[in-house]
């Protein structure tokens, strides 16, 4: 009996220690990993930009009755004129004045004129530039100022400027091309006496005029010359031009005094039934050259429309109204078909 119980024994210490021999077996997912360190707490504010946030624009306060600067680049015709005329006129019914200074189409003079009207404390300021780049240092003093700028006819070549009140002179010039072209079977030489240089409005009605006739391969542009919107200086530029190109059939002119100095000229050399020309502006002699059947066409500008659509922009800058930056105002070509409806 005591063998059997010793034998019992031993099988069950035997089945015990086999137990324990047996692998164990591995867990059907890795175990996460414990971080060592405890995440760090959320923040309580958001974090700093990176850069400034821009500045809020400046609130607009309406200006009744605003005094407005008028830097005319030259009072030296009837346009030039009827701009300050309905610029005023429009002002002054609101209850506002204008102060004119004329810059007798000296760029100096008119960066002088501009430092005197801002010195006067003006609400707004308004320019007929004498010179596109040139303007510029007396835009950028205006912006300095905080007084808002309106420039008339020719563009500034710089600075901040709330709004351009123009004529689309470009059309102007490719529209007199194509009328020489037309009233020539597009054939022949022709030329152009521009207004002054350095201004938009020359650059502009010369580019059109280059690029109408370019359409025709037997039109070509024999003489091109600025003659600063000056009668006497049309009148020579064309004898020097018929001297060299006595058979020129059309001259596009960039304004009504310098066509009519060239009409002076043809006159004299006996060759005015043989050119078109074409003016712009309808001042100065020019509607009634048309009536005569001197001058072919020109265009109506309707001078004191500019100066009043002007004068209405600058209202409603001074009511905090938004206004287009480019406004190109009406204009009506004229020959003899139309005349009779221009003539006052």
């Amino acid at each position: 009996m005591k063998t059997a119980r010793y034998l019992f024994v031993l099988l069950i210490v035997g089945a015990m220690l086999l137990s324990a021999c047996q692998p164990t077996a591995a867990p059907t997912t890795a175990p996460v990993e414990q971080p060592t360190q405890p995440p760090a707490a959320a923040p309580t504010t958001a974090p700093a930009p990176t850069t400034a946030p821009a500045p809020a624009a400046a609130a607009c306060t309406p200006k009744k009755g605003p005094t407005v600067g008028y830097a005319a680049a030259g009072l030296i015709d009837a346009v030039q004129i009827a701009w300050s005329d309905g610029l005023k006129q429009v002002v002054e019914e609101a209850g506002g004045k204008v102060l004119t200074v004329d810059s007798q189409n000296k760029i100096a003079k008119q960066i002088s004129d501009v430092e005197d009207l801002l010195s006067q404390k003006i609400d707004f300021l308004v320019v007929n530039p004498v010179d596109e780049a040139g303007i510029v240092p007396a835009i950028e003093a205006a912006n300095k100022a905080g007084v808002p700028v309106v420039t008339i006819d020719r563009a500034a070549g710089g600075g901040d400027v709330a709004a351009h009140i123009t004529f689309d002179n470009y059309k102007a010039g490719f529209d007199a091309g194509e009328f020489i072209a037309k009233m020539n079977n597009n054939k022949g030489e022709v030329a152009q006496l521009e207004g002054m240089a350095g201004t938009s409005v020359a650059r502009e009605r010369a580019q059109g005029f280059i690029d109408a006739i370019a359409k025709y391969p037997d039109m070509k542009i024999v003489f091109d010359k600025p003659a600063d919107w000056d009668t006497a200086k049309a009148l020579a530029a064309t004898e020097d031009m018929l001297a060299s190109n006595p058979n020129v059939v059309g001259i596009w002119a960039h304004a009504d005094a310098m066509i009519m100095g060239a009409i002076e000229a043809l006159k004299a050399a006996n060759k005015l039934s043989q050119v078109t020309t074409v003016g712009m502006g309808m001042y100065g002699g020019g509607p009634e050259s048309i009536k005569a059947g001197e001058l072919t066409g020109d265009w109506e500008l309707y001078a004191a429309d500019l100066g009043k659509i002007a004068g209405q922009t600058v209202l409603k800058l001074a009511n905090c109204e938004t206004v287009e930056k480019v406004v190109n105002t009406p204009m009506t070509f004229v020959t003899k078909d139309n005349i009779d409806q221009f003539l006052k």
